[in-house]
């Protein structure tokens, strides 16, 4: 079975390859520029996951549970991240002096 940060690594070789490839041969696609874009943004996210991921498994369970649902609630609402930003700031501090 591969390590997930390998797994990682080769996903964002592969978007980022994809969208070179696609900016070189920009007549394959009808919207090249946003499959370009697509593919860069992708593969620019997942490198700095390879590069973040043994920090990123020290982050508890339910900090993943409120940042997907921040980011569900921001994507629905933008002005929402004012608020919720904070929140879950201070909730992290909490969290960390209650250990």
């Amino acid at each position: 079975m591969m390590d997930r940060r390998i797994l990682i690594g080769w996903i964002a070789l592969g978007t980022l390859g994809a969208g070179i490839a696609t900016w070189m041969f920009p007549g394959v696609f009808a919207n090249s520029q946003v499959v370009i874009g697509a593919f860069l943004r992708i593969g620019t996210i997942m490198s700095i996951l390879w590069l973040a991921y043994p920090d990123l498994k020290a982050i508890p369970s339910w900090a993943w549970t409120a940042i997907i649902l921040a980011s569900l609630i921001v994507a629905v609402r933008p002005r929402a991240a004012l608020i919720l930003l904070p929140l879950m700031a201070m909730a992290w501090l909490m969290k960390l002096k209650i250990k």
